[in-house]
C-alpha cells in the first residue's frame, strides 16, 4: 500500500495545535499521525511538505444556501460550481439548505439527491446531502424566507419530499409550536431525517415537547426566534440548558453578537455547538445587488440585506467564520477548529469517520497559514492539484 507523507509545521487534534507533525494517507484515508518529522513509514509513494503550514480537519458546513454565483436549491451544475468554491475556503463537506416554495423544494432536493450519489472523482468539497429549511416554519419567525413560502406541517408533503430526496435529506427545520409539528417531527425521525427546532417562536414549554418529540438540533441559534428573556427563555433558554440538543450559530460578527456566542460555548461546550456559514448565492461575488428566493437582496459592508434591512443568510465563508471564532469571539484555534470539524460531523453522524485527524479517518484536511488563511485543502486524501 503506497502511502503521501506529509509533513507540516503544526497540527490541530485534541483541541489543541500540537508542533512539528507528520501525517500519512494511503487509499483516501489517515493512516498514521506521528510528532515530529523523524518518522519514516514504509512504502512512501511521495512526500509533501507543507512547511510552516498548520493542518487541521477539513471543514463541514451543515447550513448553506450557496456561493459564487450558484444555489443550493439549484441544478447539479450549481452544486458542482458550490462544491470548488467550498474547498477553496477548506470545506470538506457540506449540507445543501433548501427553501423556497413547493416546487422549488421539490427541485433541490431531486438536484442534490442526483449530484450526491454520483459525485465526480474531483477535488471539491462532497456534498453530504440536504437540509431542508421550511416551509413548516411560522410565520412570524420566517426571518429572509418569503411568507408565501411558510405552509402549516402536513405528512404528505413530508413525505413528498422524503421521496423526492432518495435518502439524502438529513437534516428538516420545523417550527415545534405550530399544530401538527410534533407527529411531523416523529415522522421524520422515523424515516432517519435529523430534526432541527428554528424560525419558531416557541416558548420553553413548547421547545420541550419538541425535544421529547425528537428535536435534537437547534438551526441558527437566536436568529428567527423568541429572544432570550429571564421570565420568557424561549427556544434559546431551552437549548443552553438542555445536552440532549446540539445548536449551530452564524459567526459574521453580525448575527449573533461575541458575548452570545461565548454563552453557547460555555453553556454547551465546543462538542455541541457548530458554526455555519448560512452563506447565499452572492458569497464571494463583492458588493451589488443579487436574489434570494426570488427577493431582492443587497450585499453590502459585508452584510446581505432584504430591502426592509432584514439579514439575508451571510456572505461569509467558513474560513472567515473560523477567522472571526478566534479574532473575535476569543476562542484558541484548536478549539475552534473543532466547531466547524468534528462537531458538525457528530451532529451528522459521521463522527466515526469525519472530523479529526487520527489514523483511521477520512483524509479530509486543510492547510492554514499563521493567519487562519488556506493554503490548499484536500477531500479524501485527494491532493489540490489532482
Amino acid at each position: 500500500m503506497s502511502k503521501l507523507v506529509i509533513r507540516a509545521g503544526g497540527l490541530v487534534t485534541g483541541g489543541r495545535v500540537q508542533g512539528r507533525s507528520t501525517v500519512a494517507v494511503a487509499d483516501g484515508r489517515i493512516v498514521a499521525v506521528d510528532a515530529g518529522h523523524d518518522t519514516e513509514p514504509g512504502d512512501v509513494e511521495s512526500v509533501l511538505d507543507a512547511g510552516d503550514l498548520i493542518l487541521a480537519p477539513g471543514m463541514i458546513d451543515l447550513h448553506t444556501h450557496g456561493a459564487n454565483g450558484a444555489r443550493a436549491g439549484g441544478t447539479t451544475r450549481d452544486l458542482a460550481r458550490m462544491s470548488e468554491f467550498y474547498a477553496a475556503h477548506g470545506v470538506t463537506g457540506f449540507l445543501a439548505s433548501v427553501g423556497g416554495d413547493h416546487e422549488s423544494i421539490e427541485a433541490g432536493l431531486q438536484a442534490v439527491a442526483a449530484y450526491a450519489a454520483d459525485q465526480a472523482d474531483g477535488s471539491g468539497a462532497v456534498c453530504l446531502g440536504a437540509h431542508l429549511e421550511g416551509p413548516f416554519i411560522n410565520p412570524g419567525g420566517a426571518g429572509a424566507f418569503p411568507l408565501d413560502t411558510v405552509v402549516a406541517p402536513d405528512p404528505i408533503l413530508l413525505d413528498g419530499y422524503l421521496q423526492r430526496a432518495q435518502g439524502w435529506l438529513k437534516v428538516i427545520t420545523i417550527a415545534p409550536e405550530l399544530p401538527g409539528a410534533l407527529p411531523l417531527v416523529e415522522r421524520a425521525c422515523a424515516a432517519g431525517v435529523t430534526c432541527a427546532a428554528g424560525h419558531s417562536l416557541a416558548d420553553a414549554a413548547q421547545m420541550e415537547r419538541g425535544i421529547e418529540a425528537g428535536i435534537r438540533h437547534v438551526t441558527h441559534l437566536y436568529n428567527a426566534m423568541r429572544p432570550l428573556h429571564h421570565r420568557d427563555p424561549g427556544i434559546v433558554g431551552v437549548t443552553l440548558t438542555d445536552q440532549r440538543v446540539t445548536a449551530e450559530v452564524i459567526v459574521d460578527g453580525l448575527h449573533v453578537d461575541a458575548y452570545a456566542v461565548r454563552l453557547l460555548l460555555a453553556a454547551k461546550g465546543v462538542e455541541r455547538a457548530a458554526v455555519i456559514s448560512d452563506s447565499i448565492a452572492a458569497t464571494g461575488l463583492g458588493d451589488g445587488s443579487y436574489e434570494f428566493l426570488g427577493q431582492r437582496v443587497t450585499v453590502a459592508d459585508g452584510a446581505a440585506r432584504l430591502p426592509d434591512g432584514t439579514l439575508a443568510g451571510s456572505v461569509i465563508t467558513m474560513d472567515q467564520a473560523l477567522r472571526t471564532l478566534v479574532g473575535t469571539v476569543g476562542v484558541p484555534l484548536g478549539v475552534a477548529a473543532r466547531s466547524v470539524s468534528e462537531t458538525p460531523a457528530r451532529i451528522l453522524g459521521r463522527a466515526a469517520t469525519s472530523g479529526r485527524i487520527a489514523a483511521g479517518m477520512t483524509a479530509d484536511l486543510v492547510a492554514l497559514d499563521a493567519d487562519m488563511r488556506v493554503a490548499w485543502t484536500m477531500v479524501g486524501g485527494r491532493l489540490p492539484t489532482e
